[in-house]
């Protein structure tokens, strides 16, 4: 690749999703009804998970860039809910369905050790994918091998309604950010 091509890629993963204002994440009805298949290749819908906390966002597995920073980033949001006694059902939704089976989930899963039962790796079809991302207010595109996406994760109440979120500039300041977005849920 040369370097005016390497040069703005290096750009736009810098600016993938600083963006300050805060997205308002809406799941209809609808979206939540949407069977998914789960890394263990269980069917799995967001309305299963009724009654409880979602920590929500999505990846794929062949990302190399983004994607780690929010595997590190959710590993961190467990910590932290476990240190304060909060359960939630952790839901990370694929990008590239074309290319994210259950098994690369399950491998993606086992070389990061995300191996408890409260995490759900989810594949559905290209339609419901462009679906969620606009839901979660998430832009990605291809770009020559490679998917370039904006950086969210977003909390939902146990009603299944966003109650905050975490964005690229909150990253450094994790702990604060997570106590207003689930203030936000009460």
């Amino acid at each position: 690749m040369n370097l005016f091509l390497r040069c703005t890629l290096l750009v736009l993963l810098t600016l993938v999703g600083t963006s300050a204002q805060c997205a308002v994440v809406r799941l209809s009805p609808d979206l939540q009804a949407v069977t998914w298949i789960d890394s263990d290749g269980t069917p799995l819908r967001l309305s299963q998970l009724a009654g409880r906390k979602v920590v929500l966002t999505m990846a794929y597995t062949a990302c190399r860039r983004v994607c780690g920073t929010t595997t590190l980033v959710l590993q961190e949001m467990q910590r932290l809910l476990d240190a304060r006694g909060i359960n939630a059902e952790f839901v990370v939704v694929s990008y590239d369905p074309s290319n994210d089976a259950p098994a690369d989930w399950t491998d993606f899963r086992k070389r990061r050790g995300l191996t408890r039962a409260n995490w759900h790796f989810l594949t559905g079809d290209e339609r419901t994918t462009h679906t969620m991302a606009r839901a979660l207010d998430l832009n990605f595109w291809s770009y020559h091998e490679h998917l370039v996406h904006d950086f969210r994760i977003v909390l939902l109440d146990e009603a299944g309604r966003a109650s905050g979120e975490i964005v690229w500039e909150q990253i450094s300041e994790l702990p604060r950010a997570l106590d207003a977005a689930l203030a936000g849920a009460q």
